[in-house]
């Protein structure tokens, strides 16, 4: 099969059911969040927490990761992580107590680690040739579908059959992408999977010959995963505190991935035409940064700017999946999105337990998203550093 071929957008289909489930399963929690925190007395920090451990594994284990993707190829690596992927979800949904539950967030996060390194240079390596920008706008909407379908499924279904039942759910949607996976890959015909030459002791090498432009878009990302990423954390019970209903609270908690899902494709058009990636990733920060501290003033209907935070993320996560191709050589690109992925996992943990960590002590449900407008701010000066033309920018 030629990487310029029909089965390519085989290959985008398959890497974005496999991030879809991801998505279901990184968001299984907020919707059982208050019954989690009255069936086992937990705080809001603990809860939270088990957020916040989906994401550890990505901090130590995503760049080796990245390198392991990069000299044994996509299947052996992605079959491994997929396997940890789902065992860590059974764990969840076989304990019953949260020490256990902690322990396999953890197991689920080290296997999504792996899917969030090798999925997006998998799509990139197929589509490198043309049509990258909107190949990764599609990919993109990926994690918007998974987390739709958890926000606004998960808690109508935990609060009719209860939270061990969304628990054993999200486990059978991380083996199904296990099994779609060994369906469906392949490699590009006369191309070898990965490079087999390449030695451990060549990992500090891929530091160096990597660049620095990759770096600085890497701080961004985790602080978009400390601040944008939260409220997915907590605006589901953020809104039925409010006083809304669970179907309303899961429709607007689901508001910035239902717009998110429809933007990423045009988004990914139109960085293809013009180029310019700081550029959109500015914008979108900026706007993430007054909107997101909006959130607790907007009471009576705030569908519509739940909406316009979607719009702006998504410009944000394309632009940030897409770029690594074009500011970093091609043979250490699993390690860039190695490098990616430990650096949202750093910023989804800290942003968990620090917002976690305020709800409580304020007591203020809104607090959250205003604390998350504020770590946002860290994204100005980075991105701006990424079209210092010696980082090679554009």
């Amino acid at each position: 099969m030629s990487r310029t071929g029909p089965y390519r957008w085989m290959i985008l289909l398959l890497g974005t059911y496999v991030v879809i489930c991801y998505g279901f399963v990184f968001q299984t929690i907020p919707p059982i969040l208050a019954s989690l925190i009255e069936d086992l007395s937990l705080s809001h920090t603990k809860a939270a927490a088990l957020m916040g451990s989906f994401a550890i594994p990505a901090i130590f284990v995503a760049i080796p990761a990245g390198f392991l993707v990069d000299r044994f190829g996509a299947k052996v690596v992605g079959i491994s992580g997929l396997l940890v992927f789902a065992t860590g979800s059974s764990i969840v949904a076989t304990g019953g107590d949260y020490t256990t539950q902690l322990l396999g967030r953890v197991v689920s996060g080290t296997g999504a680690v792996v899917l969030l390194v090798f999925i997006p240079g998998m799509i990139a390596h197929w589509f490198k040739d043309a049509e990258l920008g909107v190949a990764i706008g599609v990919f993109n909407a990926a994690v918007p579908i998974g987390t739709v379908c958890a926000m606004m499924g998960l808690g109508v279904l935990g609060a009719s059959h209860g939270w061990n039942t969304v628990l054993t759910v999200s486990a059978a949607v991380s083996v199904s992408a296990l099994v779609v996976f060994l369906l469906f890959y392949r490699a590009p015909d006369g191309e070898v999977d990965g490079n087999k030459s390449l030695k451990y002791s060549e990992l500090k090498s891929h530091l160096h010959s990597s660049g620095r432009k990759i770096w600085w878009l890497g701080i961004g990302w985790a602080v978009f995963g400390a601040g944008y990423f939260q409220f997915f954390t907590f605006a589901f019970e953020y809104f039925v505190a409010e006083g809304f209903t669970v179907q309303k609270a899961g429709l607007y908690a689901s508001g910035p991935m239902l717009s998110g899902m429809l933007t990423g494709p045009a988004v990914g058009w139109l960085l293809d035409r013009y180029g310019r990636g700081w550029v959109f990733l500015l914008s979108g920060h900026v706007g993430l940064i007054l909107t997101l501290g909006l959130i607790p003033l907007v009471v009576e209907n705030p569908f519509a700017l739940t909406l316009v935070i979607g719009v702006l993320a998504s410009i944000v996560s394309t632009v940030a999946l897409a770029l690594p191709p074009v500011i970093m050589p091609a043979h250490t690109l699993g390690f860039g999105y190695g490098l990616l992925a430990a650096m949202l996992g750093l910023g989804n943990f800290l942003g968990a337990t620090s917002l976690g960590l305020l709800r409580d002590l304020t007591g203020i449900a809104g607090s959250v998203f205003v604390g998350a407008a504020v770590i946002s701010l860290l994204a100005i000066p980075v991105t701006l550093a990424l079209r210092n033309p010696e980082t090679n920018t554009e």
